[in-house]
């Protein structure tokens, strides 16, 4: 006869802790990167990387230390680069972080490659085509597919001289798209492809819906490092480079 397991008692309603979540924007950074290998995060100014550890000892001082702690980023360079400062910042200050699990289910070893959860739906804008976006942005060259060189005039391709950020946001690509101007068919292919502001937030949101409503029998804080235009909706003022937000 074939015996039941013993079930396992539950963690009474009334002792299980909601999961707080933290959003941290990333640093200040080069825009040079666009999706990579944690390893290979490299994005951020010394600046940009000095800010995000002023930062993280900030958040360190206002977390529980019963808190474990799960570190989420979107898959671009500038914000695996800040999760990883992040994630430092914590270990020196004695949290612990959760490493991700192995295939079978063993311990890993602890690095930012097994600290650091990439999900592909925390990215800032799909589409998004940093090379192109920066020589938009600032008048330089940008080399297409078949090997041509074209060289922009800022003056046409961004007369508002609109930092990197709000050529998106403020639309400055829409308004050159529309501007009559001759644009290669590559480039104007890869501007009107660009995912629409409201997308973003839908995707993002229903992630942060999902996250803020699970519970845990422990105290877990989720962090997660991502965007401006991820996090401005969570809060009546600027969201600046390494600001953060707790949500709880």
């Amino acid at each position: 006869m074939e015996r039941n397991p013993i079930e396992q008692p539950k963690t009474p309603e009334s002792e299980r802790h909601n999961v707080r979540v933290t959003l941290f924007r990333h640093g200040t950074a080069k825009y040079e990167q666009g999706k990579v290998a944690i390893s290979e995060a490299n994005d951020l100014t010394d600046e940009g990387r000095n800010l995000v550890r002023e930062q993280a000892e900030r958040l360190a001082s206002e977390l529980g230390q019963d808190e474990e702690i799960t570190i989420w980023s979107s898959p671009m360079g500038r914000t695996l680069e800040t999760a990883t400062i992040v994630a430092d910042v914590l270990r020196e200050k004695g949290f612990e972080i959760r490493l991700k699990k192995s295939a079978d289910n063993t311990e890993v070893p602890s690095s930012a490659e097994n600290t650091i959860r990439v999900f592909e739906a925390l990215e800032e804008v799909r589409g998004l085509d940093i090379e192109l976006f920066s020589a938009l942005v600032g008048g330089k060259s940008y080399t297409l597919e078949n090997g041509t060189e074209v060289t922009f005039d800022k003056s046409k391709t961004n007369p508002d001289n609109l930092s990197f950020q709000d050529y998106y946001y403020r639309g400055g690509y829409k308004k050159y798209l529309q501007s009559g101007e001759s644009i290669p068919a590559e480039v104007q292919a890869s501007l009107v492809s660009l995912e629409e502001e409201a997308d973003i937030h839908h995707r993002f949101d229903r992630n942060i819906d999902r996250v803020s409503k699970a519970q845990s029998d422990k105290k877990q804080r989720v962090i997660i490092v991502t965007h401006h235009v991820t996090m401005k909706d969570y809060t009546e003022d600027q969201v600046r480079p390494a600001d953060y937000i707790n949500l709880d």
